[in-house]
């Protein structure tokens, strides 16, 4: 056992346990500690390499299915933050651009989502129609006791509409947040010359504006179709990411850190509110360039 695992790579299963058990018995903490999961795959991988990362993967798999007992989250260790941070770390020990990375951060969290739905629907039989349907049922319910109604069939028509817009959205803000995290961590204990490039920080993030108008628009015209629906929403989403950049960036510039924590805190609760005005802000940007960037 000595020589199959490294004192690293029992670290790195010791806080693979640590991070399981609070996600299975804590979830309210979950929704940190969800983030941080593939980080000691992804450590692995750098230092160690790919080979010893796949031990570490399976081995983590095999002890988190016998402590807690259940051959499901056996299962995420390998096709959840396993892949992601096999992924992540992949494309750090090859060297990859800092951009490249990322997408592949955000394709990883894409395929793992996609690769546990159908594991789910084969192993148990997991129908997401089905769930639909019941928290559909629930909604009515309480609709019922609030004095509205719910037209479930037309609810659950929707969002099984947009689960596609639904599952990018999901991946670009998870990957985005892993990657970031992963990167960080590992520069920690790096010299200043051998520390990997992290692309840009968040508030310098901005896209092309003309693919997202003229995207925008477009789908405009076609609402009616299912793949222009789920066009729209994900380059509103972008618009809005970079709205929420700019605001940042002068809110940074400004020096104001107290007043950045509360517009965070400020779109945590009332971010459904405030979507269209920041997505608006967001293609000004694109158009305007209001950090004067040099292009």
């Amino acid at each position: 056992m000595a020589k199959f695992l490294t004192r690293g790579m029992l670290k790195a299963l010791f806080v693979i346990l640590i991070l399981t058990f609070i996600n299975v018995y804590i979830p309210p903490l979950s929704i940190f500690t969800v983030f941080l999961w593939p980080l000691p795959v992804i450590t692995v991988t750098v230092r160690n390499g790919m080979d010893r990362a796949l031990k570490l993967v399976l081995v983590a798999a095999l002890v988190n299915g016998l402590v807690f007992q259940n051959a499901l989250v056996a299962l995420y260790t390998i096709i959840g933050f396993g892949l992601i941070g096999f992924a992540i770390g992949g494309a750090l020990a090859e060297g990859f651009t800092p951009f490249k990375t990322l997408i592949i951060s955000i394709m990883a969290v894409l395929f793992s989502i996609l690769t546990n739905y159908y594991a789910l629907h084969f192993l148990i039989g997991f129908d997401f129609n089905t769930l639909l349907q019941e928290m559909a049922a629930n909604f009515t319910q309480i609709g019922g006791m609030l004095g509205y109604g719910l037209d479930v069939e037309e609810w659950v028509a929707f969002v099984r509409s947009v689960i596609p817009s639904a599952l990018v959205i999901g991946s670009i803000i998870f990957g985005s947040i892993v990657y970031y995290l992963s990167v960080n961590f590992l520069n920690i204990r790096r010299d200043e010359d051998n520390r990997f490039e992290v692309y840009k920080p968040f508030r310098y993030w901005r896209f092309p504006a003309w693919l997202i108008t003229s995207g925008l628009v477009i789908s405009l015209f076609f609402l009616d179709s299912v793949f222009f629906l789920n066009l729209q929403i994900v380059f509103l989403f972008l618009s809005f990411i970079q709205g929420l950049s700019l605001a940042i960036y002068y809110l940074v510039e400004s020096g104001n850190k107290a007043f950045l924590w509360a517009l965070i805190l400020f779109f945590g609760f009332l971010i459904h509110i405030m979507v269209l005005p920041v997505a608006i802000l967001g293609l000004v940007d694109m158009w305007f360039n209001l950090r004067r960037f040099k292009k």
